[in-house]
């Protein structure tokens, strides 16, 4: 019996988020990337792993448009997060003006 969109959704993020959490950040990021292959929608939790995959790389330009993304689909949670990530940057004025939004 094949799994509903909704228990593929389940799926992927707790197995995202549990490699993540055993420090196995390649893997996290290979099943963001196969759930975004198979055509699933990233929830909330799933975008905000993304940018925080990006930070455990200390890809900051990526961690920088992973949260700008999230932010343009309202998803305010991100506001802290993209702060650091531009006072990663040395980007400060950018890091003051999402810091106050924060």
């Amino acid at each position: 019996r094949e799994l509903s969109t909704q228990q593929k959704t389940i799926v992927y993020t707790h197995l995202a988020l549990s490699h993540f959490q055993l420090g196995h950040v390649d893997e996290a990021e290979q099943t963001i990337l196969q759930r975004e292959e198979a055509g699933l929608e990233l929830s909330t939790d799933d975008q905000m792993l993304k940018c925080a995959i990006a930070e455990r790389k200390s890809d900051w330009e990526q961690a920088v448009r992973c949260y700008e993304e999230a932010l343009k689909e309202h998803r305010t949670a991100a506001l802290p997060f993209l702060a650091l990530a531009y006072s990663m940057l040395v980007r400060y004025e950018d890091y003051a003006r999402y810091y106050k939004a924060a």
